[in-house]
This record gives C-alpha cells, sequence and structure tokens, in this order.
C-alpha cells in the first residue's frame, strides 16, 4: 500500500510538472509574439537542399538528383507583416539515360545527359498570427526558375559507338504556393522552429523538370534587432487606432490584418450594433437556420490568446453593395423563445478591453486565419456614448 502511494504520488508530480512546463511554454511564446514581436525586426535564416527527381523509367528508382542549395531568409517588420526571400544558383549534370551498348543492341541511344545552369529565386510575403494556442506563419511563396545547358548524347549502331552530339536547352517556369508553418522559438537561444513544408516549383521548354526543397522540420538561427525610437514612431498610430469610417460615418470598420475581411461598427443614432463583413464563401464552426428562414453562423473568435468561443451571427445578404461579402450581425440567440436580440452593448464594453481578435474560419474547406488589432476600440467607444 505505502509502495502504490509513492507511485501515485510521484505521478501527480510528474503531472503537475508536465503541465506547469507546457503552460509556461504557451505563455512564453504569446509573451514573444504579443510583446516581443511589434519592438523588434527578426530574421530567420537556413539552408535547404533542392532536388529534381529523376523523371525516365530507367532512373526512376534512383536517389532525386541534387540540384544545389536554396538559401532563404524570412524577415518579421511592421508589426506582424513578414516577408520571404529566398535564391539558388548551380551548375549540375542531369542523367536521364544511360544504358552500356549491350543493353543497346545493335541499335539505339545509350548515353543521355544534360549539364545544365540553375537560377530559382523566391520571393513572398505574408503574415505571423496567433492560432490554437501557438504562433503560426501564414506565407505566399512565389518561385520563378529558369534552367540552360546542354543535352549531349551518344548514338550505337551494332554495339559501336557510331555518333555522338550535343544541343542547347532551355526552360522555364512560375509557380505560386500558400504555405503554413508552425513557429515556435526559443528565448534563451534565438533559435526558431518550423512544422515542415515542402515547396515545389516546374520549368518546361526543351525539357519538363519539377524542383522541390523543405523548409522547416528543424532549428534556424535568428536575429532580434529591436527597433529605434524613430522606427516606432512611423509605425505608432494615433489614440484610434487602425479604424476608419465610412463616407456617411455610419460603418465604422477595421481591416484584418490577413484578408479583406472587417470587424465592423454600425452607428445608426447612437445605437452600436457589431458586425463582421466577410467574403460571401467563409463558413464558421457551424451554421443553423432559424423558424423565420434565418440564416445562423457561428464564428470562433479568441480575444488576446485565449482559447476561442463560438459568438452567433444573423447573416444580411441584402446589406452590402458589393455582393463578394456578407455582413454577419452579431445576435444574443434564445432558441427556446425563437427570439434574437441584436444588441451589441455589452459585447462590446467587452471587447473594448481586449487588443487583440483571432478569428478562424474556412473557404472553399481550407482554413484560415484573420487578425484584428483592436488598439483604438475603447477610446472610440468613449467618444460614441
Amino acid at each position: 500500500m505505502k509502495k502504490f502511494f509513492f507511485v501515485l504520488m510521484a505521478m501527480i508530480i510528474v503531472g503537475i510538472n508536465a503541465y506547469s512546463q507546457t503552460t509556461a511554454s504557451r505563455d512564453s511564446q504569446w509573451d514573444f509574439f504579443k510583446n516581443v514581436i511589434p519592438l523588434h525586426k527578426i530574421t530567420i535564416s537556413g539552408s535547404s537542399e533542392c532536388y529534381s527527381p529523376y523523371t525516365h523509367s530507367s532512373l526512376r528508382n534512383a536517389s532525386p538528383n541534387k540540384i544545389g542549395d536554396m538559401r532563404w531568409e524570412m524577415t518579421f517588420d511592421n508589426n506582424y507583416t513578414v516577408s520571404f526571400t529566398g535564391s539558388l544558383r548551380s551548375s549540375v549534370i542531369h542523367p536521364i539515360m544511360i544504358r552500356t551498348p549491350s543493353e543497346v543492341g545493335t541499335d539505339g541511344q545509350s548515353e543521355n545527359y544534360r549539364v545544365s545552369q540553375h537560377e530559382i529565386n523566391c520571393s513572398g510575403s505574408g503574415f505571423v498570427v496567433w492560432d490554437n494556442d501557438k504562433m503560426k506563419l501564414m506565407l505566399t511563396i512565389n518561385t520563378s526558375s529558369n534552367a540552360s545547358g546542354i543535352y549531349r548524347w551518344n548514338w550505337f549502331e551494332k554495339g559501336r559507338n557510331r555518333s555522338n552530339g550535343e544541343e542547347p536547352a532551355s526552360a522555364s517556369g512560375y509557380s505560386s504556393v500558400n504555405v503554413n508553418f508552425d513557429l515556435q522559438v526559443d528565448n534563451s537561444t534565438n533559435q526558431f522552429q518550423l512544422s515542415q513544408n515542402r515547396i515545389e516549383t516546374y520549368v518546361s521548354g526543351d525539357f519538363h523538370e519539377t524542383y522541390y526543397f523543405t523548409i522547416g522540420g528543424s532549428r534556424y538561427n535568428g536575429t532580434m534587432t529591436k527597433k529605434s525610437a524613430s522606427e516606432l514612431n512611423l509605425s505608432s498610430k494615433d489614440e484610434f487606432g487602425e479604424w476608419q469610417w465610412n463616407e456617411g460615418r455610419t460603418r465604422l470598420f477595421l481591416k484584418s490584418r490577413t484578408s479583406d475581411n472587417k470587424f465592423v461598427i454600425l452607428n445608426n443614432n447612437g445605437n452600436l450594433s457589431w458586425c463582421m463583413e466577410m467574403v460571401k464563401d467563409a463558413k464558421g464552426s457551424s451554421e443553423s437556420t432559424t423558424e423565420t428562414k434565418d440564416r445562423i453562423v457561428n464564428l470562433a473568435i479568441a480575444f488576446d490568446g485565449t482559447p476561442a468561443q463560438n459568438y452567433s451571427f444573423v447573416v444580411n445578404n441584402d446589406a452590402l453593395s458589393d455582393k463578394n461579402f456578407i455582413q454577419l450581425e452579431y445576435i444574443v440567440q434564445n432558441r427556446f423563445l425563437g427570439t434574437m436580440d441584436r444588441n451589441s452593448k455589452t459585447v462590446l464594453n467587452e471587447i473594448k478591453e481586449k487588443q487583440m481578435l483571432i478569428l478562424t474560419y474556412t473557404v472553399n474547406n481550407a482554413q484560415r486565419t484573420d487578425m484584428f488589432l483592436l488598439d483604438g476600440l475603447k477610446n472610440i467607444l468613449e467618444h460614441l456614448k
């Protein structure tokens, strides 16, 4: 019995320690996201091996042909904006088909390869957001590729090398891909852990090839430079943050940092309503339809890094002239009584104390995350009393 007691206590202590470490890790990541990123210019750099798989049937089982190293860099600046650059320059030999004279038989081409110069350039942009208790990088990476060189061959007749030759060859291509990386920082070493993503690009012309490289799955060194007072002043906002009025001053809106969606406050003779203006194909965490055929959308919303909660909105398809977007109007629904209260005073008084809103939704089954910096809302609501 005593042995069981000690084992139980050990399990409890281990569990408490594991929980504390997990909480501390989460809290340190949130602190870095909220308090470190806006005040620093941060650069993460790395190098990734770039490959081209063989396409000919006789070489498909061979190891992919390395064409060089992609050197890349991510820069965090202007608060939560991220830019990406990468480049590769190399010269390699691509075996396309290698056969001995005995394999050729009496006639045929036995050796076939290409000496190529490769140039791959990447550029991209995106954001770092707080999503599901961790930092996430959302990037669009554009890649342009050019390859040129000499195509060489040998020709055999009756087992003998009768002729050989070479001719110029070139190909080019462009690709654009959206990628997400989970991001974690080690504050003691300034090293950054990225989840793994494979980036592919294609070239076509005198030949066709796929190139690919992998970013993530490892730790990368980073540099952090504290922004000067002048740099911080340039990016600083007035007491009303990034909020803007429409022409008639009936709609006060804040644009998402990561999309064209908007957080909207409607001002109807002093009566304020909270709305979300979203792309029409956006889907929330759940939906339902009332007896009066109103469409109710529940949106997963988190404030200041806390776990997400569902907020209910009713769809108003007629409120916007731009039919690519829909207006979602906040409601408090009483399903038992069949009522919908659109008074947003209470919820806006709660939101005005927050600094950041994270909205998670899907478009065409692809998850998306919006981030709204709520600076200035408290002052705005004070002026609208």
